[in-house]
């Protein structure tokens, strides 16, 4: 048939945390290579108005610690998938803590603030209170 896409099965699944380091490793190489396209293409459309608000030269020298990671389950209101709770040291020397939520699309891993020193939540529609900076125990 013409003009048919095949939908991947798990569309909409929760990627394993073997899969979302993996895609994280891609990104980090992205980001510190300098490729800030290859950066973006790996996220969100607002990838470009978060790179630009956390700073292309704020790219951290190493990659993140992965900290944690959570749950969110799709809804009819939200995306679902992984959170990988990130923090690190940014190429400006100041701590970050971002969470960087990895799903499964038709095509394939994507993430939500692959810009991962940005220091930017995923917010869930379960949260309540002010959106005050982040901190991951075992963080620098």
């Amino acid at each position: 048939m013409l003009g048919c896409a095949a939908v991947s099965p798990d569309v909409g699944s929760v990627p394993a945390e073997s899969e979302a380091r993996s895609l994280l490793a891609r990104i980090v190489a992205a980001a510190q290579g300098g490729d800030f396209a290859e950066l973006c293409s790996f996220g969100d459309p607002s990838c470009a108005d978060t790179l630009e608000g956390a700073g292309r030269d704020a790219v951290p020298p190493l990659p993140p610690t992965v900290a944690g990671t959570r749950v969110i389950t799709t809804t009819a209101n939200r995306y679902g998938g992984l959170v990988l709770q990130l923090c690190g040291i940014d190429g400006r020397g100041q701590r970050y803590a971002t969470e960087m939520l990895v799903l499964r699309s038709a095509g394939g891993l994507k993430a939500i603030q692959p810009v991962f020193w940005s220091g930017m939540r995923i917010a869930t529609d379960d949260e309540a209170g002010p959106n005050e900076p982040l901190s991951f125990p075992g963080c620098p």
